[in-house]
């Protein structure tokens, strides 16, 4: 008799029962939580009211060895941006230069996130459709295999507000165009990451801010008023929020 409460992995393709994954990994939101380990999900329309929440967004999508072969990748990325244990870094002219990073779990985990967002349901992650490339970005993940660092590479940007990086920060993916690139903008946990996702490659200017197979990457911190998204996103929701 067929089991009605196994699916098919999201990854692996096993049908099995899988677990309630998330999108976002737990960490981001840690810095989020209040003692109540509640965060609030603010609307940028006045007629929405303020949400608390008390776990980040979740979905059946893996299964239990795909879910543990992700965690992998995440424990590493948990101890290089919020324990600062993995790379070594140096701040000049507002880019931290990284280096002695793991070429490996930094790119897959990355990539997994893009793709789960691909993947998911949920309203917010609507804007993100990897199209043809979900399949191949899947691929990688599964393999193991980081790929080429021009090959759906990423570029990380730390907005300030007053000199500060608030990591209690999370906003909807946003899509958009560069140098005829499709690009993805995600800040997570106060982070801006950018994914080109093309099938012809990017300028070396571009691939400059890449992490590279040796293990360097460069994050640049920049005024989030300078970055226009960011800019016009904080005057809404300041607007918004005015009015509820």
């Amino acid at each position: 008799m067929e089991n009605y409460n196994f699916m098919n992995c999201r990854l692996c393709g096993a049908n099995t029962k899988l677990q309630n994954s998330h999108i976002i990994p737990e960490f981001v939101y840690k810095s989020m939580y209040d003692k109540k380990h509640t965060f609030m999900k603010i609307s940028s329309s006045p007629y929405r009211k303020t949400q608390l929440l008390k776990k980040g967004l979740r979905e059946k999508l893996l299964c239990y060895n795909c879910e543990q072969k992700l965690s992998r990748y995440e424990n590493y990325i948990y101890k290089f941006i919020y324990e600062g244990k993995k790379g070594q870094g140096i701040l000049k002219n507002s880019i931290v230069y990284l280096k002695n990073l793991d070429y490996k779990q930094i790119r897959i985990y990355y990539l997994s996130i893009i793709w789960r967002m691909s993947i998911a349901s949920h309203a917010i992650f609507a804007k993100v459709s990897l199209g043809p490339h979900e399949e191949r970005i899947k691929n990688l993940i599964d393999k193991d295999d980081p790929g080429d660092p021009s090959q759906y590479g990423f570029l990380c940007v730390a907005p300030l507000i007053e000199n500060q990086i608030y990591s209690d920060w999370i906003l909807q993916p946003l899509c958009g165009k560069f140098e005829n690139h499709k690009t993805y903008c995600v800040l997570i946990g106060g982070l801006l990451y950018i994914y080109f996702i093309s099938s012809h490659g990017v300028s070396q200017s571009i691939q400059k801010g890449f992490i590279q197979k040796n293990g360097n990457w460069t994050i640049k911190h920049k005024n989030a008023k300078d970055i226009l998204f960011l800019d016009k996103l904080l005057t809404i929701f300041a607007k918004a929020n005015r009015k509820k």
